[in-house]
């Protein structure tokens, strides 16, 4: 699978939700799951503005394509790539971010928002969601239903039927003022296309309720770790 392929699949539901901006651009990421038909999608990658900051990021840290495996891996899972980021490259980010978004003046009070926080700095994605939930508390809005659904979580196959999958996973608990993650057991869905050959005791990986992808044990790992040092140190 390559870069353009292994991105597609995580951003599929939530654009085809119209969560990160136009759900319009959902026929794109599916033509490039389904088919390996990518060149649109990688025309038009910098559209995708949230993970695309992040991308760019990685890859100018590491010089290496923006779509390289590693690199995708790396936001939307977790790698190696991501031990050499400190608190400081916030900063760098901010600057790519605001650009895309055009949002320059919104510069000094992300950058507020963030010393406020204890939390470690790492373009992967459970630090966007986690941070975009600080941010939007703020304002009032701190579901953690929304975090749940937006944070890449992974489960166990128990069973499955021809669009439905159920796992053993966890999700995220608050008690007090300190965040967890529990056990849980959820249904998911998958999309005709997206697996071959699944078998009970798989692990994928799933965003809004969407299966993405089969999870190789360091991969599992590698998930489960990055997750967790954002949400302890939240």
């Amino acid at each position: 699978m390559n870069g353009a392929q292994l991105c597609a699949r995580f951003a599929y539901k939530p654009y085809r939700l119209g969560r990160c901006g136009s759900s319009g651009k959902k026929d794109i990421l599916l033509e490039c799951i389904k088919s390996n038909t990518c060149k649109t999608f990688r025309e038009s990658l910098n559209k995708y503005k949230t993970f695309y900051s992040y991308l760019k990021l990685i890859s100018e840290k590491h010089s290496l394509g923006i779509l390289h495996p590693k690199v995708v891996e790396a936001y939307w899972i977790g790698n190696d790539l991501l031990k050499v980021f400190r608190r400081n490259d916030f900063h760098k980010w901010v600057e790519i971010y605001t650009e895309l978004y055009d949002i320059k003046g919104s510069v000094s009070h992300l950058r507020n928002c963030f010393s406020k926080t204890s939390l470690p700095f790492i373009p992967h994605h459970a630090f966007q969601v986690f941070f975009s939930w600080k941010l939007t508390q703020d304002e009032g809005v701190d579901s953690l239903e929304r975090v749940n659904n937006c944070l890449i979580r992974s489960g166990e196959i128990i069973d499955f039927s021809k669009k439905k999958i159920s796992i053993k996973s966890w999700r995220i608990q608050q008690k007090t003022n300190s965040l967890s993650m529990i056990p849980s057991r959820e249904t998911i869905n998958y999309q005709t296309g997206f697996f071959q050959n699944l078998q009970r005791g798989d692990n994928l990986a799933f965003h809004w309720k969407e299966s993405c992808l089969r999870l190789s044990n360091r991969q599992l790992d590698q998930l489960r770790y990055y997750t967790k040092l954002v949400c302890y140190n939240l």
